[in-house]
């Protein structure tokens, strides 16, 4: 049986972009990969580490500097 629990981070990690204002084409620039690349990547659909990573980078800046505004 197929575990959903990447899927389930993954869609846990599009919607922490989203919240934080981390859009996915600057995923993509930082990336070096096109925005239906992470569209994919962030579905499950595709796979990166490069990507996920970037994003999870990204994600943490963007908390860091919303904690640092508060």
């Amino acid at each position: 049986m197929k575990s959903t629990q990447p899927q389930l981070n993954l869609a846990r990690l599009k919607r922490a972009l989203q919240k934080h204002g981390v859009p996915q084409n600057r995923v993509a620039s930082e990336a070096g990969v096109s925005k239906f690349m992470v569209c994919h990547v962030l579905a499950g659909r595709a796979k990166s580490a490069r990507v996920v990573a970037i994003a999870r980078r990204l994600l943490a800046d963007a908390k860091a500097a919303n904690g640092a505004a508060a």
